[in-house]
């Protein structure tokens, strides 16, 4: 047990297991990663000349989570939780020769993508300083991933039909979660004053939000030249901006 001295006296530093799981699933994301590494063909829907750079994307989310740690921002836990589903989501599954071990590593992949996709909804809403909520209500963001994590040691005995069809509906659902995140950023921008919007960086994340996710949708309808996958690597800019504007506010 850690403790500190003040005035004297020994004090019990408060326990913080919603920080422990968190390290514990940030200790998991970085060997999703390094396996990725390793494996990079496995990865879902990127061309194996672009497993590297998506490989260092995933990281540079995990890097803007631990410079938004290292500022003690009241964010903090969201941020973690939104920088670790991140570096989850980009480093795609990792293969194996074992169905059963597929079908799990896929289970964690779609609850680490919802995770973040969650964590990035809950911090639109508490941006730009940390709204306390009861335990339930917060809880109430993260359903759908908490659901996913617990399925991970059942998927692999369940037909394989019914888990592809899950994890599509759950990819859809975290999708939804996703744009709700950055619906909310646009409306704290229509409804802050000029002075609160360069505060806050409001005009910067709004942005950013949209110039990615419209070049991802010209670049996924062809519009854009060069391979479709190499222009999310413009998704990076997300985590550096919210991160910046979190440890400004």
């Amino acid at each position: 047990m850690t403790r500190s001295q003040t005035g004297g006296h020994h004090v019990e530093a408060p326990r913080q297991p919603g920080l422990a799981i968190l390290v514990l699933l940030c200790s998991i994301a970085l060997l999703f990663r390094a396996a990725a590494w390793l494996n990079p063909s496995s990865l879902v829907d990127i061309p194996e000349s672009l497993a590297l750079p998506t490989s260092g994307l995933g990281v540079l989310y995990l890097a803007c989570a631990v410079w938004v740690w290292r500022s003690r921002s009241k964010l903090t836990g969201v941020f973690l939780a939104y920088g670790i589903g991140g570096c989850i989501h980009w480093g795609g599954t990792v293969a194996s020769d074992s169905a059963a071990l597929g079908t799990a590593f896929a289970v964690f992949y779609v609850a680490g993508t919802a995770m973040g996709d969650a964590a990035f909804l809950d911090l639109a809403l508490r941006y730009p300083r940390s709204l306390r909520r009861r335990g339930l209500r917060t809880t109430a963001f993260y359903l759908l991933a908490i659901l996913t994590f617990i399925a991970i040691p059942i998927a692999p005995f369940l037909p394989s039909e019914i888990v592809n069809s899950g994890l599509g509906a759950i990819l859809m659902g975290s999708l939804a979660i996703a744009v709700a995140g950055g619906v909310v950023f646009i409306v704290k921008w229509f409804r802050a004053s000029p002075a609160e919007r360069r505060e806050q960086a409001l005009t910067t994340i709004v942005g950013v939000l949209i110039v990615t996710n419209v070049i991802s949708l010209l670049a996924d309808g062809g519009v854009l030249p060069g391979e479709s996958a190499a222009w999310n690597l413009m998704f990076g800019l997300e985590p550096i901006v919210l991160a910046w504007a979190v440890t400004r506010t």
